[in-house]
């Protein structure tokens, strides 16, 4: 009799240029020989770059559905997995996105890092970019990605793949404040996919737009009613979100890949260290408060106090960037598009979900949250 698989979330922080280590993390993931044999993905959550990560993988696990076994041989050649083909998808993009005109590696790409570090630094003072270069960052983006993934097929590809996973996109309305989460490219934020079948009414790129809208360099998004920003400000990534759905669609395990660090060795001395480890705290406010929801939900079922029929406790785990590597990077390097920095980002990425992946059968691996939340404890008087 065959085990039953574990159903597993991944859930992508935001970090612009930083999310190539999303991507690198994706591949190994999705390449590895216990994809969908070992565990079925059934959702991917993210935000800003985690979204466009996500949405890649997404898409590539659908069109290619009909290809669930990996390394099969037919007609005396290796043929890959889905799996294989979606981390296709994501090496394109960042090749693509990649800073690769001699203009744009020599001069634009330079330029625009400098500038963001003399900023941090309180050298000069933050200015909004020259007019027109939100709208022409925006276009590129757009045209990359609707090349990539053709949005008017979605709709019938979804219909047809019933049993594919959910895509969760965050984002914040810039007039109301209201958090938003974009389903399977839904521009509708109420619309949920609740069971396997069901299929959104409409999808569009501006959903990924939305996400992605990080002001000023990306203007505001307006859908429907709303106007939107990078969901950063929000859900980094969406996680409530994973759990409240049908049974079958809920995950035993999150694995959440993180860009910006928990932890720092030292209190930052400079005034860009400083600038940096306040984006980096904020950053994963949101992200520490889902999963401390996770957590609280994990003891009520502990402890009885929600039916074990009804919920289950699921184990969250954290894929960070390395140590080594997080300590070098600055907030000015999420805008950095040179090849041998983003190859940098996904090979340490790589490396990270090889090791993750090694150890995830160990509960006691330094990848795992607790599973229930942490409890303050008095120490017991002292008897004289």
């Amino acid at each position: 009799m065959t085990a039953p698989r574990t159903k597993v979330a991944i859930a992508c922080q935001s970090g612009g240029s930083q999310t190539a280590f999303t991507a690198g993390a994706l591949r190994r993931i999705l390449r590895d020989p216990g994809f969908d044999r070992d565990y079925e993905v059934v959702a991917l959550s993210g935000t800003s770059g985690g979204a466009l990560c996500c949405l890649l993988a997404w898409y590539g696990l659908l069109v290619h559905a009909d290809e669930r076994e990996d390394y099969v041989n037919v007609r005396g050649r290796d043929a890959r997995g889905r799996g294989a083909r979606a981390a296709d998808l994501l090496t394109t993009f960042w090749n693509e996105n990649s800073a690769h005109t001699w203009w744009d590696l020599l001069v634009t790409n330079p330029f625009i890092v400098g500038l963001h570090r003399m900023v941090d630094a309180g050298v000069l003072p933050a200015a909004p970019p020259a007019p027109g270069v939100p709208a022409m960052v925006r276009d590129r983006l757009q045209r990359l990605l609707e090349r990539l993934v053709p949005f008017e097929e979605l709709p019938a590809l979804l219909a047809a793949v019933p049993d594919h996973p959910t895509l969760l996109c965050g984002a914040v309305d810039v007039l109301s404040g209201d958090f938003a989460v974009f389903e399977e490219a839904c521009p509708d934020p109420e619309w949920r996919r609740e069971r396997r079948k069901s299929a959104p009414p409409a999808v569009t790129v501006d959903t990924i737009l939305a996400s992605a809208a990080v002001p000023p360099l990306l203007p505001a998004i307006p859908i429907g009613d709303g106007l939107y920003w990078d969901g950063l400000f929000a859900h980094n990534p969406p996680i409530r979100g994973l759990v409240e759905r049908d049974a079958s669609m809920r995950p035993d395990e999150i694995w959440v890949l993180q860009i910006d660090p928990e932890t720092t060795p030292a209190p930052p001395a400079t005034v860009v260290a400083t600038v940096d480890r306040r984006f980096e705290l904020s950053s994963n406010l949101s992200l520490n408060a889902e999963l401390h929801w996770i957590r609280q939900i994990n003891q009520w079922v502990d402890q009885g106090v929600l039916p074990a029929e009804r919920f289950k406790t699921i184990r969250t785990a954290r894929v960070p960037l390395s140590a080594a590597l997080a300590e070098r990077l600055d907030l000015a390097s999420k805008v950095d598009r040179s090849p041998a920095y983003l190859r940098e980002l996904m090979t340490d990425g790589e490396h990270q979900a090889e090791a993750f992946l090694s150890d995830r059968g160990d509960p006691d691996a330094i990848w795992w949250d607790p599973m229930f939340p942490h409890r303050y404890r008095p120490k017991a008087a002292v008897v004289s």
